[in-house]
């Protein structure tokens, strides 16, 4: 086979193509690792939070206790009470009353006096000050939460390293570094809080408290945080190795039976390789035939049949889809004008582009092709699509109004996915509207889908206008369809495009039986 330019640019392009899916996978794992990684930093700053805002509400509570029993210093009994405290709430290790100085405490302070290492932190709203304190040089940090009952005088609790800390231990052990600010002041922090902010590689999370002066700041590495997903990555790779080879194989494929220029499909018209296709509608109220839309496949001499989405738009920018379109309404004469004579009321629904349009050329071949066949015009459907937009709306109408005094019908194709959609229904006075597959697959599935269909259904209604679902394939669509007032449908659940002689052997069969199970006849006149 001779291999033009173009052909080899569209091999160049599927390779291309092939690399995406390993690509796309990894992006998207990646991503989904990244997402993990920060949601899993998240949970642990919420935890720590909260784990110490309980340890410092129930710290409050103590010194609260303290201040309304005013209780002496040091005697038996306020000791007793004092040890009650420590008992009930555990964070809280040594319990003081005084201002500067130690006046009782358990268990006893080894020394008089708190060393302290931070600005004195008022909480709002309350009496209370939260300071970051030492016991001597060698101890470690702790938190002083003290209340005034006299300008000279104060109950406070004092909640000691490990009581806090537990938590940012706990993180570290799932490979989490952070640290406990306080105000200004980082009173805790791990070795692994403690690393370069500045590389790249770190995941950061920083989560303030509502309740209290302090925020924690946790990270890690995204690649500990994210270990959970190098299993999907490997899997992800070959998947994508595995999608990109079928890709490559598809387009080599495509590229030994897909037309790419306009002098091959000239060439297909003038031989008339174009042949009709015909898709049967189906009256689902009574389950009787009530026509079919005529859908053009390429069969080359050699036999291969090629699908509209290889040649269609070629044809189109080419102006080709107007002779093209014109061989189709012949051939559709020959192959269905005796059936067609027979059944009147059967439809026959032929796609126009927007070339159609721009002039009357159009009704001049309906004229001719239709006008000296049995085929009524009052038969023919002539589905105008979204795909493209009318260049000129007004010139459109009159067109479209010519077709319609012949006894034509307008169909709106695929609505709801193009260009025209509501302003075509409303401007070019159309007969029939044909609900596109993708929302019919939503029914019962997606609100969106279902608020259209119902939507186009009521609006066809009003408008004395007839419905046709399309690319119907489930019989739960059938009955959600029934309940909507749509009468007419097409789709594989009937039957999938045929060949003229396998549609006119079906049209037959449901002549002579009124209705027919439609796969068993399918499968007849296939």
């Amino acid at each position: 086979m001779k291999v033009t330019w173009r052909q080899g640019a569209y091999f160049i392009l599927g390779c291309l193509l092939g690399v995406v899916p390993v690509l796309g996978t990894n992006l998207l794992i990646g991503h989904a690792a990244e997402v993990a990684a920060q949601e899993r930093l998240s949970a642990a700053a919420t935890q720590l939070v909260d784990a110490t805002d309980r340890i410092l509400s129930g710290a409050e509570s103590v010194v609260n206790s303290l201040t309304a029993r005013r209780l002496s210093p040091c005697m038996t009994a306020s000791r007793e009470e004092l040890e009650h405290d420590v008992f009930v709430a555990p964070a809280v290790k040594v319990v003081v009353t005084g201002t500067a100085q130690v006046v009782c405490s358990v268990p006893t302070m080894s020394v008089r006096e708190f060393i302290r290492l931070s600005p004195t932190e008022v909480l709002r709203d309350r009496n209370f000050r939260l300071t970051v304190v030492r016991r001597d040089q060698s101890a470690p940090p702790s938190l002083l939460l003290t209340r005034e009952y006299t300008p000279n005088y104060e109950f406070g609790v004092v909640i000691p390293f490990d009581s806090i800390q537990a938590g940012l231990f706990d993180a570290a052990a799932e490979g989490i570094g952070g640290s406990i600010v306080i105000g200004e002041s980082t009173v805790y922090a791990t070795e692994e809080g403690a690393r370069d902010e500045s590389r790249d590689d770190l995941h950061r999370v920083l989560r303030h408290s509502v309740n209290y002066p302090f925020h924690v700041v946790l990270q890690g590495d995204a690649s500990l945080l994210s270990h959970d997903f190098a299993f999907l990555h490997m899997w992800g790779t070959l998947g994508g190795l595995l999608v990109g080879v079928l890709t490559v194989l598809l387009v080599t494929r495509l590229l030994s039976q897909t037309p790419h220029t306009v002098s091959e499909i000239e060439r297909a018209i003038a031989d008339d390789q174009f042949v009709p296709y015909y898709q049967p509608i189906i009256d689902i109220s009574t389950g009787k035939l009530a026509g079919c839309e005529v859908l053009v496949r390429w069969v080359k001499p050699s036999g291969d049949v090629v699908s509209p989405g290889a040649f269609i738009s070629l044809a189109e920018q080419s102006g080709l889809a107007i002779p093209m379109t014109r061989v189709l309404m012949r051939a559709v004469c020959q192959d269905l004008e005796p059936i067609y004579a027979r059944e009147p009321h059967l439809k026959l629904g032929i796609n126009l582009f927007n070339q159609h349009f721009n002039d009357m050329e159009i009704v001049d071949d309906v004229q001719a092709i239709f006008g000296r066949s049995r085929i009524a015009f009052a038969q023919l459907v002539f589905e105008v699509t979204e795909r493209a937009p009318l260049t000129n709306i007004a010139r459109a109408k009159v067109i479209m109004k010519k077709l319609q005094e012949k006894g034509c019908r307008l169909a709106l194709d695929d609505a709801g996915t193009g260009h025209g959609g509501m302003a075509y229904l409303q401007e070019l006075g159309l007969d029939i509207v044909k609900i596109d597959k993708m929302f019919i697959d939503g029914l019962g599935k997606n609100k969106a889908a279902e608020s259209i269909v119902t939507s186009l259904a009521e609006l066809a209604q009003r408008l004395d206008m007839e419905v046709v679902a399309e690319g119907v394939e489930e019989f739960d669509q059938i009955a959600r369809l029934k309940d909507l007032g749509i009468v007419h449908a097409q789709g594989y659940l009937f039957a999938p495009p045929l060949p003229a002689q396998s549609f006119v052997a079906l049209a037959e069969a449901m002549h002579h039986k009124g209705t027919l199970d439609m796969a068993r006849a399918v499968q007849k006149v296939a």
